[in-house]
């Protein structure tokens, strides 16, 4: 049998190792989708997988976090490339990043992140657009293939892979303990109803093949976006982004702006995915943000009418607008009688236009 001192030392070792084999398979499988891009992923998501795991730590050190997701990283490059320099290169430039995003946030927000404050979002994104184009630098200084492209290229993907996937692995985390949006039965079928939407559309968009439907998918995604909040938008983005790469030999995309050939359609999907991310996740969050508000006038309203009533008092005022006096129910108790009270003003607050 465990005892209480023995589960937590359990749990400090067996989540970094955790941490270490889902950054290894994330960043396999990515490279190994992508190799015919020369190495550079759309969307690297082991990146947002750290930052997250960074995130979300409280009661233990995030250090060896870091060490197994290093030691993950610098095996995937490894076993892809089969340059060990290069790859010990790559593996401080991933670790870099999510360090130093999470070191801006924590002292910027006095509070824990949370993507339904648009002033967090805001440092979230300013953070990650820092810490990416820091580890860009690291990277492009120690790859062969040095070059302003290869830069840009290595940004716009880790960042696309911070922007959608930290988000989406925090918002489920809090929600799996019962802070998020998705809590009840008819909150899940609803999520997986409109995640399927997502999906499909996302689907039939993609094999139209010269891909002049894509309006379609901002649509299904500011819809997830409003019913499900952050946990909408970040998964609905991620889903388009799977979608896109599955089908990423069958589209094509139509504006030459980005260049020819598979260079400028992966650049041309990267912008494509931080427009769909631009414009969801800020609206999540300012709804998120006015039901918050709601919530907490509604809660100070009650408190206020639960104090009139213990204290035996009233209120009134006036709208100078419409010219209309508004008058709380202390102030019937107070100024008539019950019985006349109950017979002329019965159900609460009432109305009376001067």
């Amino acid at each position: 049998m465990m005892s209480p001192r023995s589960k937590p030392e359990f749990i400090e070792l067996f989540n970094p190792l955790l941490t270490g084999s889902g950054y290894f398979l994330a960043a396999l499988i990515t490279l190994r989708m992508v190799d015919e891009l020369n190495s550079i992923a759309i969307i690297w998501p082991a990146s947002g997988l750290l930052l997250a795991v960074l995130l979300l730590q409280s009661n233990f050190p995030a250090y060896p976090h870091v060490l197994s997701a290093a030691v993950g990283s610098l095996a995937a490059n490894i076993i892809d490339n089969g340059q060990l320099a290069v790859s010990a290169g790559y593996t401080f430039a991933n670790m870099f990043e999510p360090l130093a995003i999470a070191s801006i946030l924590k002292v910027k927000l006095a509070q824990r992140l949370s993507f339904s404050s648009p002033s967090h979002l805001i440092w979230f994104s300013l953070a990650a657009v820092i810490g990416c184009a820091c580890s860009a630098t690291a990277a492009n200084a120690v790859t062969p293939m040095a070059s302003a492209e290869f830069w840009f290229s290595w940004f716009s993907t880790d960042l696309l892979g911070i922007l959608i996937v930290t988000p989406l692995l925090m918002v489920a985390h809090r929600a799996s303990r019962n802070r998020g949006i998705v809590t009840g039965p008819s909150k899940v079928i609803e999520a997986t109803a409109i995640f399927a939407l997502v999906g499909a559309v996302s689907w039939v968009t993609f094999y139209q093949l010269d891909a002049t439907m894509l309006f379609l998918q901002m649509f299904v995604v500011l819809t997830a976006a409003s019913r499900l909040g952050p946990l909408g938008a970040a998964g609905g983005v991620l889903i388009v982004a799977c979608v896109g790469g599955v089908s990423f030999d069958v589209w094509t995309h139509t504006q030459a702006f980005f260049g020819a050939g598979l260079r400028g359609k992966s650049l041309y999907f990267q912008f494509y995915l931080l427009t769909l991310f631009a414009a969801s996740l800020p609206i999540a969050a300012l709804l998120a943000e006015r039901d918050r508000i709601l919530a907490r006038l509604g809660e100070e309203k009650r408190l206020l009418q639960l104090a009139e009533d213990n204290a035996d008092i009233g209120h009134w005022w006036l709208d100078v607008d419409t010219q209309t006096i508004r008058w709380s129910r202390g102030v019937f108790s107070n100024l008539w009688s019950p019985r006349r009270q109950s017979s002329t003003f019965r159900g609460g607050d009432q109305r009376i236009s001067s």
